[in-house]
């Protein structure tokens, strides 16, 4: 028979051991739960559109404080007036109107304010509302306890009330500097209707337009844009940040020093709503070249600015924005016809249909084609590339002479069956040079293309090359 005593007197003496561990075991308080578990706790509630302004107090630094304006845009009135970023300012009014905390340390019956450093708060985060009523949030001591690897700090509401624990992390965002408030964005204009640059070589201006092209160059002479490559101008425009606020309120000495009065380099943008902003870009900052002194001209500051915005097209030459492939401006899923007509005045013409395609060539003959059969004859059409452009002022004799004499044309139609525009350019014989030189229809420029390009004029022999190939 086995001895049952042993195990029983092991069975006793553990349940007196663990009894006692849990009398003197301390117990959490019922409100603060497991580090990792933290509730998400409310200090201020509140419509954040009803909120007039926001002032931060923090230690010794000057009051921050930014106001919403009657038109709903913010603005920094103190330390000093200036422009803010609206997407910041937007961000720090939602924030106070709704601040979080990780959990009350002390509730208001049994809180002494002196324990968390509140009795004489130096942080403050004053909401000011519109019907004229303040709440103000009072920050105090460094917390012990640390939130998701943040320093964490104690915070209530300066009428009273519980104390709450906050994350170091949502505090530094109301504590940023100064300058970090400030509208580091020179442009912010999303619509950008026009666009003009002057360079050492002159001034050159587009214009965006509903038809029949999205941009057009306007000066020096008006010529049809790449789309693409002006969007990408405007782009790198409104992207262009300040890196650092220079001077405010710079003297004319410095202007002139900087070469930011009468420099050469200066861009000028048109909004939807007619308004414009210029950009004088003066001297590199350093030798590299990576950074450039910039100023608006409506606003007496001095600003450095990478020079990343160098890179987009047109800031050296116009030539930079011009369509470099005419009929590329037509997308080819929407070319509902091409006509061409040689110098005896012989004519073809392809029309989509349906089906496909219908040919009436020169002879009067008329043929069918099928649609993959005829995207290689367009995509050849818009293929066609410029090698040079040629202003009115700079066109040789020759050239005027040779368009005097019969010409060839080739028309493409696109848009929708039935409202469709035409780009039309008129090629003159050739004068021997290598050059093929064309004029599009309404514009006095004269595109310069490889003498090669007026071999691909026959849309039928063309059709006829790519069923070979």
């Amino acid at each position: 028979m086995k001895d049952w005593r042993g195990p029983l007197i092991a069975l006793v003496i553990l349940a007196v051991v663990g009894g006692v561990y849990l009398l003197w075991e301390p117990a959490e308080p019922a409100h603060a739960p497991e580090p990792g578990q933290e509730e998400d706790l409310t200090i201020t509630s509140l419509d954040w559109e009803k909120i007039r302004a926001v002032g931060v107090r923090w230690l010794d630094t000057p009051e921050l404080r930014i106001e919403r304006e009657p038109d709903g845009r913010f603005q920094l009135t103190s330390p000093e007036a200036r422009a803010t970023d609206q997407d910041r300012a937007r961000l720090l009014f939602r924030s106070a109107a709704e601040m979080r905390a990780a959990r009350v340390v002390a509730e208001e019956d049994e809180a002494d304010p002196a324990d968390y450093g509140l009795d004489d708060p130096r942080r403050q985060i004053i909401i000011e509302m519109v019907d004229g009523t303040d709440i103000v949030v009072e920050v105090g001591d460094d917390s012990p306890i640390a939130l998701d690897e943040y320093t964490s700090r104690y915070a209530r509401l300066a009428d009273g009330g519980d104390i709450f624990l906050v994350q170091g992390s949502r505090l530094d965002f109301y504590t940023a500097p100064f300058e970090r408030w400030r509208d580091d964005r020179i442009l912010r204009k999303e619509d950008i209707r026009e666009i003009s640059v002057t360079a050492a070589r002159g001034t050159w201006v587009a214009e965006k337009t509903e038809a029949p092209f999205a941009w057009e160059v306007i000066e020096p002479y008006p010529v049809p844009a790449d789309g693409a490559i002006l969007d990408r101008f405007a782009r790198e425009m409104r992207s262009m940040r300040i890196n650092e606020f220079y001077a405010d309120e710079p003297s004319r000495e410095q202007l002139e020093e900087l070469a930011l009065i009468d420099g050469n380099n200066r861009v000028t943008v048109r909004g939807a709503d007619g308004s414009t902003v210029t950009i004088i870009i003066g001297k590199f900052v350093d030798p590299q070249g990576s950074e450039v002194y910039v100023r608006r001209e409506d606003i007496d500051e001095i600003y450095i600015c990478s020079t990343g915005f160098y890179s987009a097209p047109g800031f050296s030459d116009v030539r930079e924005w011009i369509a470099d492939r005419p009929f590329a401006l037509a997308p080819r899923d929407r070319i509902q016809e091409v006509s061409t007509v040689n110098e005896e005045g012989a004519r073809e013409h392809l029309v989509r249909t349906e089906d496909g395609w219908h040919l009436k060539a020169r002879d009067g003959s008329e043929s069918d084609y099928e649609r993959r059969e005829i995207n290689a004859v367009l995509d050849d059409l818009r293929s066609f590339s410029l090698r040079d452009i040629l202003w009115p002022n700079h066109e040789e004799a020759t050239v005027r002479e040779a368009f005097e004499a019969e010409t060839t044309t080739i028309t493409v139609a696109y848009g929708q069956p039935g409202d469709t525009r035409d780009i039309t350019l008129t090629f003159a014989p050739s004068i021997g040079d290598g050059r093929a030189y064309a004029k599009m229809v309404g514009y006095d420029v004269t595109y310069v293309f490889g003498e090669d390009i007026l071999a691909h004029v026959s849309l039928e022999e063309r059709i006829e090359e790519a069923r070979e190939q």
